[in-house]
């Protein structure tokens, strides 16, 4: 772990003057620590068990009056716009489609789990147009439970 931490350290010290590395620490967190604070409090106003519904756009502005538009997290997203019900409906099918997708050895589950992951950070609405949360979330918890109806199929016998 020292050697790791060793590693890492000489790295940066090697490229701690390139622009890319200077334009990163300027950008620090890109708000979402706040962002998270400003989201899970407006929530709190509108009501845990049934969020502040889909329509929901908050006036509240990031540090220099940077507009917010969206949660930027997948979790508190269905939280805020659709409450703590749907929040838990929607992790308990996750963890599911995730158990089963382990069981399995289904590599849609590893990309679904990353995507879970990913939308920690970056996350709007997962109910509404098609955009790439579909595409990152609703299509791989699909294909593992595809995968799993398939085999639930395959062990009947044949009916006549």
């Amino acid at each position: 772990m020292l050697v790791l931490g060793a590693l890492a350290a000489a790295g940066f010290w090697i490229v701690k003057d390139e622009q890319w590395v200077a334009l990163l620490m300027v950008r620090g967190d890109s708000y979402r620590i706040e962002l998270f604070e400003i989201m899970t409090g407006e929530w709190h106003r509108c009501g845990w068990i049934l969020g502040c519904g889909v329509d929901f756009y908050t006036t509240q502005t990031l540090t220099g009056g940077v507009p917010i538009q969206h949660p930027h997290n997948i979790f508190v997203s269905l939280g805020l716009y659709t409450g703590a019900a749907s929040l838990v409906m929607f992790l308990v099918v996750m963890a599911m489609t995730l158990w089963n997708a382990l069981r399995n050895a289904d590599a849609w589950g590893l990309y679904l789990a990353c995507a879970l992951v990913m939308l920690n950070f970056d996350g709007g609405q997962l109910v509404g147009n098609p955009d790439e949360l579909w595409v990152l979330v609703l299509m791989p918890a699909t294909m593992v439970l595809g995968r799993l109806v398939q085999a639930h199929r395959l062990r009947r016998p044949a009916e006549v």
